[in-house]
């Protein structure tokens, strides 16, 4: 595979954290975020967000949601 634009890079990050990325996707990112500073650290921010968003638990709608909507 060519070497990805920093756009192409971003484009693919969230795939990347979760594991949807072919192997020569995947192995492209990890080069480009080997010299790429802000793709790693967006990385690092994705992963908090998903950290923080897992630790939410799940809301419980009202039983009339359904009939309002």
């Amino acid at each position: 595979m060519a070497e990805l634009t920093h756009t192409q890079a971003e484009e693919e990050l969230s795939a990347y954290l979760d594991g949807e990325l072919d192997p020569e996707l995947k192995a492209a990112v990890e080069q480009h975020m080997d010299g790429c500073p802000s793709c790693r650290e967006l990385l690092t921010q994705l992963r908090s967000t998903c950290t923080a968003v897992a630790g939410l638990g799940k809301a419980t709608a009202p039983q009339d949601f359904v009939g309002k909507v």
